[in-house]
C-alpha cells in the first residue's frame, strides 16, 4: 500500500517502481556513496526524459502540471527505492517557482528545470547570508546554512537577512562558491553558499512567497519521502524476521519482534495517511496548514523510528557498513533535521490547533448522491418532529439504525449511501441511535442466526426493545479465549450450562446475552466450542457488580449454575462457536476502532488554551504529538473509506486504528497533570480527569489487549509466523 489512491497516482507509483528495479539496483546507491562521486548521477538525463524533475511544472510550460498529490506518490516510491541525486530538492524548487509571482525569470527557470538543462534546489536555514538593496536585487555577502543538493544545482531558492527583513532569493550559482560538505546522508550532495565581501553578487528577489509557504512545501515532499523510507525498512524488518531462525524459530514468531514491527507498521501507515491528507488539500489555508505539521511530525517519527527499529531487528547485520539499513537511518535523519526536526513540528501542531485551525474531513460525493439526499431529506425532516421513541421507530422500519444491513433490517447501504445518510442526519438534527453491545451482536446474528432468531431478536434490538452483553472472558481467559472452561451438556433438547464470566459490560441492564461455552473436549482447543443466546433473567444466573478502577461498577462477574438454555438458541453450528466467537469480535473491534479526534482531546484544547499551558513549551510539544495521532486516526479512515467507495478490499486500518487508540491515555494523563493539585480532589470540573485518566487504562485491554492486537497486525498484516500452540 502507498500514498496514491487514485487511478493516476497508483499509475505514478508503478513508474517509479518499474524504472528503480530496472535502472537504480544496490550497486547504483553504493556507486553514490564514494568521495568523488558525481553530485548529479549519471541517470538523471533518464528522469528528465520521464519529466520527473519537472513534474509539477505547468503543462504550457512543457511540464507534467501534477497536483501535489501525485508529486508525493512520486517520492514516496523514490524514498523507498533510496534514489541518488537532486530529486527532491528539484521539485522543491520548482514548485516554489510555480507559486512565486509570473516574471519572465521565473518561466525560464521552470523551463529549464523541465528541460534538463537547470537544476535548483531550496535552503531554509538562513546561516550568516545578509543583503543590501540594490535597486530591485539584493547584494550579498556571507555564508548559508547546509542546502540539500546545492552542489548539483544551477540557481538556488535562499532565505536572506536583508536590513533585518527577511527576503527569499533566486541566486545563480555560477555566481557564488558553492563547498560541498561532507553529509550525513552520502547518497545525496549537500553544500552551502559563500559570497565574499565586496564580491557584490547580486540576486533577484521572489514576489508573493513567504517562508511559512516554502517551508510547507518541503514539509509535504519531505514527508513523502519519509514515509517511503519508513516502508523499507518495515519490509525489510519483516522479510528478516520470516527468515531468519534463532532458538529453532523464526524470530518473527517471537513477540518482542512481532510487536515491534508491528508499531513499525502504525507508525508508516499514520505517516502515509496524514500525508496522503496534506497533500490532497487545495492551496495555502490555516487549517491546511495544521494537515501539513501533523504530517510532518508523523513522518519524522515514522522515518528515524522505522529505520532504526529495522537495524534492531536485523540485529548484527544491520550495523554494517555493508547492508543498506544504515543508508535510509542517514537520509532519514539528514532530512528530518534540515526540515527543522520532530519538536519543531509538534510545536507547531500544538500551536496551530490552539489557534482553532484544524481541517474538516469530508468526502465529496458528487452529483450521483443527490436522489438519496433529496429522498432522505423529506423523510428525516418528518421523523425531526416526533419524540425519541417515534423517531426510533421510524428509523427502523427505514432500515436507517443500521443501514448496512441488508433489508429487511438495513437499506444494503454502500460507502456512498451510509456516508450520504451521516449527513443529513446531522443536517435533520437526528441523533443516530446507539445500540451499544447490539451493534456487533446484530451482525452475528444476521451472519450465524437461523431465520427464526433473525425474526426474534434483530428488530427488537433495532428498536431499541432489546440490550445485549457479552459472555465470552473468564477469570482464566481473557485474550487467550480458546482456554475458557465454562461447560454445556446437553439434556434432551436444552443445553446446561455452568461457569463463571468476568469482564461482562451492561450484564445488569441486559436481556439476554452471547455466551461461549465448552460442549465437548477437543485435541484443538478452538474445537468443541459453541455460542449459545442466553437469557439473562434464567434461572441459574447471578450478576455481580464488579468494581472498577474508578470506582464504578460498567463491568460484572456473571456465574451460571445449571443454566438451561433451549437447543433452538444455538447460534451456528454445536462445536461451532469459535467461528461465531471471531466474527463477533471482529465486528467488535471495528466499532471500537471507529472513533476520530474524541471528546478527550478537544477538551483538552481547552484547558491548554484557558491555561498557562498556552506558553508552555513542554505542553505544547507534547499536545502536538496527541493532536497528531488524532488526526491520523481521522485520515486512515477516511483512506479507508475512500478506498470502500472504490470497491476495494479492506486494508489494515481498522485493526491499527483500534490499536492506536491507545493514545487517548496519554490525553487524559495530560489533561489530569494540567488540573495540578485539584486533580487529586476528584470533585468538580478538575476532579473528572482522574476518572478519566483511570478509566483510560481500559482502552488498551477491552476488545482485545493491544498486546494481542499487535500479534493480529504483525500475523495477518505483515506475514510473520503465529505463535506456537501450547504445548508445541
Amino acid at each position: 500500500m502507498g500514498i496514491g489512491l487514485s487511478q493516476a497516482e497508483l499509475a505514478v507509483a508503478a513508474s517509479v517502481r518499474e524504472w528503480a528495479e530496472a535502472r537504480c539496483g544496490r550497486e547504483v546507491i553504493r556507486g553514490s556513496l564514494s568521495d568523488d562521486a558525481a553530485a548529479v548521477p549519471p541517470f538523471w538525463p533518464e528522469l528528465v526524459e520521464l519529466g520527473w524533475p519537472g513534474i509539477a511544472v505547468s503543462t504550457e510550460l512543457g511540464g507534467g502540471s501534477l497536483e501535489l498529490g501525485q508529486v508525493a506518490v512520486l517520492l514516496e516510491e523514490a524514498g523507498r527505492r533510496l534514489i541518488p541525486g537532486p530529486l527532491l530538492p528539484t521539485i522543491w524548487a520548482s514548485l516554489v517557482l510555480r507559486e512565486a509571482a509570473p516574471s519572465q525569470r521565473t518561466e525560464e527557470l521552470l523551463r529549464g528545470l523541465m528541460s534538463g538543462s537547470l537544476i535548483g534546489a531550496v535552503g531554509l536555514d538562513v546561516g550568516k547570508m545578509c543583503g543590501r538593496p540594490v535597486e530591485a536585487m539584493l547584494e550579498l555577502e556571507g555564508c548559508s546554512g547546509p542546502i540539500l543538493g546545492s552542489p548539483a544545482a544551477d540557481f538556488l531558492i535562499l532565505p536572506v537577512d536583508a536590513e533585518g527583513t527577511e527576503r527569499w532569493c533566486l541566486v545563480n550559482t555560477s555566481a557564488v562558491s558553492v563547498r560541498r560538505l561532507s553529509a550525513l546522508d552520502p547518497t545525496r550532495a549537500l553544500g552551502e553558499v559563500r559570497a565574499e565581501p565586496g564580491q557584490r553578487v547580486r540576486a533577484a528577489v521572489l514576489r508573493s512567497v513567504t517562508r511559512e509557504r516554502i517551508t510547507e512545501l518541503g514539509a509535504i515532499l519531505i514527508s513523502a519521502e519519509l514515509t517511503g523510507l519508513a516502508q523499507w525498512a518495515l519490509d525489510t524488518a519483516t522479510d528478516h524476521a520470516r527468515e531468519r531462525r534463532q532458538f529453532g524459530r523464526p524470530i518473527g514468531q517471537f513477540q518482542a519482534v512481532k510487536h515491534r514491527c508491528a508499531d513499525m507498521m502504525l507508525m508508516t501507515e499514520q505517516a502515509r495517511a496524514a500525508t496522503w491528507e496534506a497533500s490532497h488539500g487545495n492551496g495555502s489555508s490555516p487549517a491546511r496548514s495544521f494537515s501539513i505539521a501533523a504530517a510532518a511530525t508523523l513522518s519524522i517519527k515514522a522515518g528515524l523510528r522505522c529505520t532504526e527499529d529495522c537495524i534492531q531487528v536485523l540485529g548484527g547485520v544491520g550495523f554494517t557498513w555493508e547492508h543498506d539499513a544504515h543508508l535510509y537511518l542517514r537520509r532519514a535523519l539528514a532530512v528530518s533535521l534540515l526540515l527543522g526536526g520532530a519538536r519543531a513540528w509538534r510545536l507547531r501542531t500544538a500551536e496551530l490547533a490552539v489557534g482553532g485551525m484544524r481541517p474538516v474531513m469530508r468526502i465529496e460525493l458528487g452529483p450521483e448522491a443527490s436522489d438519496r439526499r433529496s429522498e432522505l431529506r423529506g423523510l428525516l425532516r418528518r421523523l425531526s418532529d416526533l419524540d425519541q421513541g417515534g423517531q426510533r421507530e421510524g428509523l427502523t422500519a427505514a432500515g436507517l439504525v443500521a443501514p448496512h444491513l441488508q433489508p429487511p433490517w438495513g437499506r444494503g447501504a454502500g460507502p456512498a449511501e451510509l456516508m450520504v445518510i451521516a449527513e443529513e442526519m446531522e443536517r435533520a438534527g437526528i441523533r443516530p441511535p446507539s445500540l451499544g453491545i447490539g451493534a456487533w451482536i446484530v451482525d452475528t446474528l444476521i451472519a450465524h442466526g437461523t431465520a427464526a432468531q433473525q425474526r426474534r431478536w434483530v428488530e427488537p434490538t433495532l428498536k431499541g426493545k432489546i440490550r445485549w452483553c457479552q459472555l465470552f472472558s473468564e477469570p482464566g481467559a481473557g485474550s487467550d479465549l480458546a482456554s475458557l472452561t465454562a461447560r454445556a451438556r446437553r439434556d434432551g433438547d436444552e443445553f446446561v450450562l455452568s461457569g463463571q464470566k468476568v469482564w461482562t459490560s451492561k450484564a445488569r441492564e441486559a436481556d439476554f446475552g452471547i455466551c461461549l461455552a465448552r460442549t465437548e473436549r477437543a485435541a484443538d482447543r478452538h474445537h468443541g466450542i459453541t455460542a449459545f443466546v442466553v437469557g439473562m433473567d434464567s434461572p441459574g444466573i447471578e450478576v455481580r457488580p464488579l468494581r472498577d478502577i474508578t470506582g464504578n461498577t460498567l463491568f460484572n462477574e456473571v456465574f451460571l449454575d445449571e443454566v438451561r438454555v433451549p437447543e433452538d438458541q444455538i447460534l451456528g453450528e454445536v462445536g461451532g462457536g469459535w467461528t461465531v466467537a471471531k466474527a463477533t469480535m471482529a465486528s467488535e473491534r471495528l466499532h471500537m476502532g471507529s472513533i476520530g479526534f474524541g471528546r478527550g482531546l478537544e477538551q483538552l484544547l481547552e484547558v491548554v488554551c484557558s491555561g498557562p499551558g498556552r506558553s508552555d513549551q513542554v505542553v505544547l510539544d507534547r499536545l502536538g504529538a496527541l493532536l497528531a495521532d488524532g488526526h491520523s486516526m481521522s485520515a486512515m479512515e477516511l483512506r479507508r473509506q475512500l478506498r470502500s467507495l472504490a470497491g476495494a478490499a479492506p486494508g489494515p486500518e481498522s485493526s491499527l486504528r483500534k490499536l492506536l487508540a491507545a493514545f487517548t491515555q496519554g490525553v487524559y494523563e495530560l489533561g489530569l497533570e494540567l488540573q495540578g493539585p485539584r486533580g487529586a480532589a476528584m470533585e468538580g470540573d478538575q476532579g473528572v480527569w482522574a476518572e478519566w485518566f483511570l478509566g483510560s487504562r481500559g482502552i488498551t485491554i477491552g476488545g482485545g489487549t493491544s498486546e494481542i492486537q499487535r500479534n493480529v497486525v504483525a500475523e495477518r498484516f505483515l506475514g510473520l509466523p503465529r505463535d506456537p500452540e501450547p504445548g508445541t
